[in-house]
Order: C-alpha cells, then sequence, then structure tokens
C-alpha cells in the first residue's frame, strides 16, 4: 500500500507542478504581450516624432534652395539690367494717382445686366422679324 499512496502522490504532485507550469506560462506570456503593445505604442510615437523633424528638416532645406536660387537669379546680369528698367520707368511715372480701369457693363450688377440682355433679345427679336415681313 505504501508503494500504491507514494504513486498517488507523485501523479498529484506532477499534475499540480503543470498546473502551476500552466498558469506561470500564461502568465509570462501575458507579460511579453504587455511588453509588445508597450514597445510598439513607443515605436508609433518615436516614429511619429521623427516624421516630425524630418518635415521640419524638409521645410528648412527648401527655404535654403529659394534662398540661394533667388540669390542666384538676382547676381544675374539679366536681372540687373531689368530692375534698371523698372527703376527709369518708376521715376519717369507721373507722380498722381493711377486712372481707375473702366469695369464693363455686365460686370456693374448682375440683375441690370440680366435685364440689358433681356432687352436686347427683345429688340433683336423684334428687329429681324420686321425685316423678314418687309421682304415677303
Amino acid at each position: 500500500m505504501a508503494v500504491f499512496a507514494f504513486i498517488v502522490d507523485n501523479v498529484i504532485d506532477e499534475r499540480s507542478t503543470a498546473i502551476e507550469r500552466n498558469r506561470l506560462q500564461e502568465e509570462l506570456m501575458q507579460k511579453e504581450i504587455r511588453i509588445c503593445e508597450l514597445e510598439i505604442g513607443r515605436l508609433k510615437k518615436y516614429s511619429s516624432d521623427l516624421e516630425a523633424t524630418v518635415q521640419k528638416l524638409e521645410i528648412v532645406i527648401d527655404i535654403d534652395n529659394v534662398r540661394k536660387e533667388a540669390e542666384r537669379v538676382m547676381g544675374t546680369e539679366f536681372f540687373q539690367d531689368l530692375m534698371n528698367q523698372v527703376a527709369v520707368v518708376k521715376r519717369r511715372r507721373p507722380t498722381e494717382s493711377p486712372t481707375p480701369i473702366p469695369q464693363p457693363v455686365w460686370l456693374n450688377r448682375q440683375s441690370d445686366s440680366l435685364c440689358r440682355c433681356r432687352g436686347t433679345a427683345k429688340r433683336f427679336r423684334s428687329s429681324s422679324r420686321s425685316r423678314v415681313a418687309g421682304e415677303v
């Protein structure tokens, strides 16, 4: 009987050890999942920070390129001649206020222009009818 009791004790110990091992493995897996989730969140934040930094650097590079191109263009003889011509035109221009540019009649008021268009169309129809009637 002692042997049978020993075997039963061993089976019970093995079973409780297996249950404990499974619980610990599950706990370990849950902790690894949580660590991975935290790491993913940290990496996403780091990635978005890097993208923002790259965007800022691209803007700085673009501004520097524009400045370099502007300096290159403004340093050309053609540009200097053009600026001299502008200065001459500005000196020749009278100092009085510029005359206003007249706007076409149809831009003044929409309702007024619609009436004019309808009236023109009516006049055109009536004059074409009279010509046709006069010819017949």
